[in-house]
């Protein structure tokens, strides 16, 4: 569970976790298990996450089974969490064959988790992406939210400035999710509201004719079930190859 400030925040109510930096990049090469990881945190609890920066890469080239992955946090799990006036600018790469959940700011909620005013941003202009996931599994990614699990996650005045890829081979035929904010939500009180994707966001999905289902969505890619949404804004690109496309 690798991280670049704490690898594992467990319940606490009085935790504040702020104004803290992760420079240094984030590497998980491992074959065992679930991973986790994060550019401030890999797995996380309960607790307040406000003012922290990322701007180290975060890569996994392996694992055992599920695959969390976040700028900020990886996962946010038992407890419902708050995550504000974050910022990542690291990059973020996945290539391996389990089933990813990848976000700019968080990779999966498993609990209603809170993500306010925080950014995913590109260091260099010339970054080929500053999200991209390459799997033969299902893939839910997003530029600030990969996947909540039937939580009622409420996401609201966060920035997508990034470049958000999510390719599958031609073997796979698997679903895939890519989204400018959200990969994929899936509740029915869950709420995205006022986010906003930049000019030089784009939301670039790779996909093939096999997939049971590949979407890509200037705001979100998959929204299974959902309460509210309203009030976004994208500027960005969406381009997709032998996909459905929707521009949620």
């Amino acid at each position: 569970r690798p991280a670049g400030i704490i690898s594992v925040v467990n319940e606490s109510d009085k935790l504040l976790l702020s104004g803290c930096y992760n420079k240094g990049k984030i590497l998980n090469t491992s074959s065992e298990g679930t991973v986790f990881a994060g550019g401030i945190v890999a797995y996380l609890i309960k607790a307040n996450i406000i003012g922290c920066h990322n701007e180290g890469m975060v890569e996994v080239t392996n694992g055992g089974g599920a695959i969390k992955i976040g700028g900020i946090v990886g996962a946010d799990n038992a407890t419902a969490s708050t995550i504000s006036d974050c910022v990542n600018r690291g990059q973020i790469l996945y290539s391996h064959s389990q089933q990813p959940y990848i976000g700019g700011i968080l990779g999966y909620a498993g609990v209603p988790t809170k993500i306010s005013d925080c950014a995913n941003e590109m260091a260099d202009a010339g970054w080929a992406y500053s999200v991209k996931c390459q799997s033969t599994h299902k893939v839910m990614m997003g530029g600030i939210l990969g996947f909540n699990e039937a939580k009622d996650v409420e996401v609201s005045g966060c920035t997508n400035n990034g470049i958000v890829v999510g390719e599958h081979p031609s073997s796979s035929t698997n679903y895939i999710c890519v989204g400018g904010i959200c990969g994929r939500i899936n509740a029915a009180s869950a709420k995205v509201t006022n986010n906003t994707c930049g000019t030089s966001s784009h939301v670039k999905l790779i996909a093939n004719t096999a997939n049971q289902l590949a979407v890509a969505g200037g705001i979100i890619g998959g929204a299974h079930t959902v309460g509210v949404i309203s009030g976004n804004i994208n500027n960005g690109k969406v381009t997709a190859t032998n996909a459905s496309t929707t521009k949620a």
